[in-house]
């Protein structure tokens, strides 16, 4: 649904409003900075690592990695440098980034996204990524010399950034969910070598933000009112615009424009209209149904229905803008679960390593470790599963039907049914 929405506003956008360029968010967030939204200071980071040097460090880093002679050597490196010396050399040469990302945390968050039309470009949000990436390098450094609680604090710098960006639209939150992935993944290698203070910090983190409302239910409210504004802005065009911004067909022999050209100009007006209308109610009742419960955010079915083919009336036209242009469908939702299964996860490792600290041994049950209300996973109604093997354990969800089992390093089972997949894993 979502590649639908962004079709229809890109068919629309070499006709309609021609007058109106492109503009970036880069561009709608620090044209006039206020110093009072913590996005400014992600965008200002987002510009560190979009520049020139931090990519060919990021590819050279690649390189290294990957066993491959580099290219090329950044300056002040050596050119048999290991991949410890180059992340050791991250946070001297980009942690401005890092600085900023902490400062934007400790600020109210107002994603400029949420006013973006069809002619914004989200450019920033593959930057955004690699700050994730910058600063569990920076972490790993940390870790691997000894500086265990500064690379947690970082860490949760990060998930909170992460959270902070998931907002906007259902891109920043697929965006937003990757980032949490990428820093999940740096937990599941390193979280056993965390203090007691540093786990309890673990779990604070995680128990504020599972009581905070979800973002991605934000999300899905600004996605919503991008759609709607979307089709608004169609409509506004002239009748050739808006005839041309439908040329696509949706599965049907006529095309939507076809039957548009065979409308009155005030017919033609109100398709817009009822097109909204129908978009706004349609999402509002999968709100009210995902806000619930989280378990029902894995039970969207995972078949979208073929928009209705009908007459070339304005109501039957109407309902086959609508049903193509709503943007959830049931992977985004399903995203949303496996994340905060994931959250859940975290916490629970914290939980258990705390009990290893203060018993010198691993609970023997989950149950020594965590309260009652904490064993079952709320959006399965399943216990958490819990394993000790030979002075080390295993924590996970045994998921549901697509997802495979889940546990903070998440791998996604191999499956040739496309719409099992989960976007942002």
């Amino acid at each position: 649904m979502i590649a639908l929405t962004l079709a229809l506003c890109l068919a629309a956008l070499p006709s309609v409003h021609q007058d109106k360029a492109p503009k970036s968010i880069y561009e709608a967030g620090l044209a006039r900075p206020t110093g009072r939204n913590g996005y400014e200071e992600y965008l200002r980071a987002g510009k560190i690592v979009a520049s020139e040097s931090y990519k060919a460090y990021a590819r050279w880093m690649v390189e290294l990695q990957g066993g491959e002679t580099p290219k090329s050597v950044p300056a002040g490196m050596k050119a048999d440098a290991s991949i410890l010396d180059a992340r050791d050399a991250l946070r001297s040469r980009f942690g401005k980034a890092l600085d900023l990302v902490r400062a934007g945390n400790a600020k109210p968050i107002f994603d400029p996204s949420t006013e973006a039309d069809f002619t914004t470009l989200f450019d920033h949000l593959a930057d955004f990524k690699s700050i994730a990436r910058l600063g569990t390098g920076v972490a790993y450094s940390d870790f691997a010399h000894g500086r265990a609680s500064v690379a947690n604090d970082l860490l949760l710098d990060l998930l909170q950034f992460a959270n902070g960006i998931s907002g906007g639209n259902l891109i920043s939150f697929l965006v937003g969910i990757a980032c949490e992935a990428i820093v999940t993944a740096v937990y599941a290698r390193h979280i056993d070598r965390l203090s007691v203070s540093d786990l309890a910090k673990v779990g604070t983190w995680v128990e504020g933000r599972l009581g905070a409302p979800p973002t991605f239910l934000g999300a899905v409210e600004s996605e919503l009112r991008g759609s709607v504004r979307a089709v608004e802005q169609i409509f506004t065009g002239t009748r050739a615009e808006i005839i041309d911004a439908f040329s696509a067909t949706f599965g049907d022999e006529k095309t939507i424009s076809d039957r548009l050209l065979k409308l009155s100009e005030r017919d033609l007006r109100s398709v817009g209209k009822i097109a909204q209308s129908q978009i706004e109610r349609s999402i509002q009742e999968q709100l009210r149904f995902l806000r619930l419960s989280e378990a029902n955010w894995i039970s969207l079915p995972d078949e979208e229905p073929e928009p209705p083919i009908g007459d070339d009336s304005v109501g039957k036209i109407a309902d086959e803008i609508s049903s193509s242009v709503i943007p959830l469908s049931a992977s985004v939702a399903k995203s949303a679960a496996l994340r905060r299964t994931q959250l859940r996860l975290l916490r629970l490792h914290a939980l258990v390593l705390r009990y290893r600290w203060e018993h010198d041994r691993l609970p023997a049950l989950l149950s020594d470790a965590v309260v009652k209300a904490d064993l079952v996973d709320p959006i399965t109604g399943q216990a958490f599963q819990y394993e000790v093997r030979e002075g080390t354990y295993r924590l996970y969800s045994k998921g549901w039907a697509g997802s495979g089992e889940i546990e903070l390093l998440y791998r996604r089972p191999l499956t040739a049914d496309r719409s099992q997949e989960i976007p942002g894993y």
